[in-house]
């Protein structure tokens, strides 16, 4: 699925790699919390709309102006511990200031949402097949 950017000129557009920590806080919010996710961060005046294929971030104090997204995540992961190569998007010159800065916000505040949210009702743990306990 094509994601929703704004149609607006790109400042830059450049290749990185997002922590697979980051990454991986996302996916579990987008499973637990619903699609599309939108988190407020609202004194540092961010606003996200997180999808599957997406990541927006906006200017609340700037009627909602774009400032950076990432995008073309990497597929085809063969584990969980490393980082994922996406596309970050800049539509402000000053938003490569805040990029990763909002970035850890982001997982931040997500982490702390899942914590109060608590873990999906009917979890549980068990026991991987191949593996024999020992005693």
């Amino acid at each position: 699925m094509k994601p929703r950017l704004p149609n607006l000129p790109e400042f830059k557009s450049e290749a990185v790699l997002i922590p697979s920590s980051h990454f991986n806080r996302v996916r579990l919010a987008l499973a637990r919390l619903g699609r599309p996710l939108f988190e407020l961060l609202g004194q540092k005046g961010l606003e996200f709309r997180i999808e599957q294929h997406a990541w927006l971030c906006s200017d609340i104090y700037r009627n909602r102006a774009p400032l950076i997204a990432w995008t073309d995540f990497g597929v085809g992961r063969d584990s969980l511990h490393r980082p994922i190569p996406a596309r970050l998007i800049l539509y402000s010159a000053y938003a490569g200031a805040i990029a990763y800065t909002a970035l850890d916000l982001l997982a931040e505040r997500l982490e702390r949402r899942l914590q109060e949210e608590g873990p999906p009702r009917g979890a549980r743990i068990v026991a991987h097949p191949g593996r024999r306990r020992a005693g």
